[in-house]
């Protein structure tokens, strides 16, 4: 399907831009679409702010009212056998990795996966300049939940060494009224 098929007859498509010799940051959005709105924009615009040799995106879109209850897989339990973009990707060892997504009712922005604290701290402070500290961040493993803390997690498991990949929660309003500055915050980051 292409993307506005899916949209159109509530399916689910991929995104994905990969140049197989780019290794540097992969930017991902495992439930975007009508699942975790806005988490694939963000995705789309930290790859189109990014050198495009310094940055490869997949995202998984999934239409439709029932969209979570449909194609939401954890991010740990996605496998690339099961999505070609997410297999044409999972082919490079990235030296970083970011996923954006939502969590619903959340009073904070939580920055997990399993990148070294003071990354994520980098990351954090980037995201709260972007929302203009409308939200405080959360860095705790045991004070946040959806962390990204497991080495199964596609953020991680795309990653050279399974431990750099940055997972990125927000609440919904920052998605959806910050996602280009995010983005585009980040892709300065990163560059």
């Amino acid at each position: 399907f292409t993307f506005q098929e899916a949209w159109r007859d509530s399916r689910s498509v991929e995104t994905t831009w990969h140049d197989p010799n780019q290794t540097y940051l992969v930017s991902l959005a495992p439930h975007g679409g009508d699942m975790e709105a806005c988490t694939d924009q963000i995705a789309i615009e930290l790859y189109k702010n990014m050198p495009t040799e310094q940055c490869s995106m997949w995202a998984y879109h999934g239409f439709g009212d029932d969209a979570g209850d449909r194609f939401h897989i954890k991010s740990s339990r996605l496998q690339p056998a099961s999505y070609p973009g997410l297999a044409a990707v999972s082919t490079a060892d990235f030296h970083h990795a970011i996923s954006f997504h939502v969590k619903a009712n959340a009073g904070a922005i939580e920055i997990g996966g399993l990148a070294d604290r003071a990354f994520r701290e980098e990351v954090a402070e980037i995201i709260e300049a972007a929302v203009e500290n409308s939200w405080g961040t959360v860095l705790d493993y045991e004070d946040g939940t959806y962390m990204g803390q497991n080495e199964a997690n596609i953020v991680n498991r795309l990653t050279a060494d399974g431990h750099s990949g940055v997972q990125v929660e927000l609440p919904i309003y920052a998605a959806r009224n910050y996602r280009k500055r995010i983005a585009r915050e980040l892709a300065e980051f990163y560059a």
